[in-house]
């Protein structure tokens, strides 16, 4: 199985301030890395290939050897797999580095996805662009190039694996776990999510995981709960807001210790 990598690249203004959003996950399919990076002033076509130079850091950081690059970018796809000429001078140079790059990973393939598919990219991207700097919310093996420092202290408990996390599996709770409430923050669309959520919806985790959830929510939400349940962060720094995983459902969650 791949690597497989959603990446997306957009800018305010065209050319604007502008930001890259990249999502990856090993071959088990357990995101590994989550991050946005602020690219300064460029075009969309621009910062969607930087957005994928980024990508291609972190994956060879990773020492991953089959990828699958999935972008909503058709342009940039088609260029990539030879489809289309490069016939911007602006973009040439960037398409000349990913194919030489590419070349390093003993299979990859790329292929195109409607924006709609493509949800947690664009929102690190538009995170990035938002703060103006680079924000990582998920780096398990450590993979954020030196860009990417710039961490916020929630991000960086989102980042903190407890060694069953290390192994290969979510953070595991302790056998007296305290409680920690996940809030529907934002509803799923309509007809994707097969629990129904709905929005300010709570659900109570301790030593046992909650019923209502669905598989994807669920998965979206343990590591940040078995984060605030190790007490490996500050009281401070209580809330956590993972997104669902499931395509085209936008479900975001807000895991915080009840108090």
């Amino acid at each position: 199985m791949p690597w497989t990598v959603h990446i997306d690249g957009g800018s305010r203004g065209n050319p604007g301030p502008a930001g890259a959003g990249v999502h990856i996950a090993d071959p088990s399919g357990r995101t590994t890395f989550a991050g946005g990076f602020f690219l300064g002033k460029l075009t969309n076509n621009q910062a969607e290939y930087r957005g994928m130079l980024a990508a291609l850091d972190v994956l060879e950081r990773a020492g991953a050897d089959d990828i699958e690059i999935v972008s909503d970018s058709q342009l940039m796809v088609r260029q990539i797999n030879g489809e289309y000429r490069v016939k911007s001078p602006d973009l040439a140079p960037l398409f000349e580095e990913a194919r030489r790059r590419l070349g390093r990973f003993r299979q990859w393939k790329m292929r195109h996805v409607l924006r709609g598919e493509n949800v947690h990219a664009d929102k690190l991207a538009n995170d990035a662009m938002d703060a103006r700097r680079d924000v990582v919310a998920v780096d398990l093996l450590k993979l954020a190039p030196s860009s990417a420092a710039q961490v916020s202290s929630s991000d960086r408990a989102a980042q903190r694996p407890s060694s069953a996390a290390a192994a290969g599996g979510p953070p595991a709770a302790t056998a007296a776990s305290p409680t920690v409430d996940v809030y529907v923050l934002k509803p799923p669309a309509g007809g994707v999510c097969p629990a129904g959520l709905n929005r300010n919806t709570v659900f109570r985790f301790g030593n046992k995981i909650p019923g209502g959830l669905c598989v994807d929510g669920c998965a979206a939400v343990i590591e940040a709960v078995a984060v605030l349940q190790s007490g490996s962060v500050d009281g401070s720094e209580t809330v956590l807001t993972p997104q669902c995983g499931r395509p085209g459902c936008g479900a975001v969650f807000e895991v915080r210790r009840p108090g």
